[in-house]
């Protein structure tokens, strides 16, 4: 899912419900959730590790947790 794709989606989800707490699953089952509590971060993301250095390449993703 692209970023805009999400932004779109939190905005009407935003306008119809208000100001709602975020959380994330720890995995695509839904085996445990947690609260989202730092702000996205970009970075780049290799399809198993995220590396968050901003001097390294052009980040590719941005990681909400």
């Amino acid at each position: 899912m692209k970023l805009s794709q999400t932004i779109k989606a939190l905005t009407a989800i935003y306008k119809k419900y208000g100001d709602l707490d975020v959380i994330c699953s720890s995995d695509d089952e839904g085996n445990s959730y947690q609260h989202v509590v730092y702000s996205p971060t970009i970075g780049n993301f290799d399809g198993q590790d995220f590396d968050c250095d901003k001097n390294t390449k052009k980040p590719d993703c941005v990681c909400i947790n």
